[in-house]
């Protein structure tokens, strides 16, 4: 854990004992978060004076896994929207079409459920498509509307 940590420029000053402790609390608090009957979550230890936390560098901290294929996702659906734009074949566009209202469904679902904070949980839990399938979706959808490129269409005779 204290691996994992280092990679994400978070320290645990203490040694190991502070990261056991660390550790045993963070459980404590995501079964606490996520039980049925709901528990009251405990406090994050590192109160007033404590050093017992992870404690982030002093440059803004990136985004999450997720986030960030939800940002590539978007970026994504407005290129294919350009490509619809271009594209005359009518199948090609319907098809084209579909992807993207798939993906922008998706992606919608995602940011509301990360607003609700169960993002992180059903893509963890595999039931569902991940912002990445749904990104080669429309990947491939993209690459039908434009059709074959010039170098397959040159060696077909």
């Amino acid at each position: 854990m204290g691996t994992i940590l280092k990679m994400h420029d978070l320290n645990i000053s203490g040694g190991d004992d502070s990261l056991r402790r660390w550790c045993t609390r963070e459980a404590e608090r995501a079964y606490a978060a996520y039980s049925s009957p709901p528990r009251s979550v405990p406090p994050r230890l590192g109160g007033e004076g404590e050093r017992d936390h992870p404690t982030p560098p002093s440059k803004a901290q990136p985004k999450g896994v997720l986030e960030e294929s939800l940002a590539r996702l978007a970026v994504r659906i407005e290129e294919a929207r350009q490509i619809l734009d271009q594209t005359t074949n009518p199948d090609r566009h319907q098809q084209l079409t579909k992807a993207i209202q798939h993906a922008q469904g998706g992606l919608n679902s995602y940011r509301r459920a990360l607003q609700a904070g169960t993002a992180h949980m059903k893509w963890l839990s595999g039931k569902g498509k991940s912002p990445r399938d749904y990104d080669l979706g429309l990947q491939g959808a993209m690459k039908g509307a434009q059709g074959p490129s010039k170098k397959k269409r040159g060696r077909k005779r």
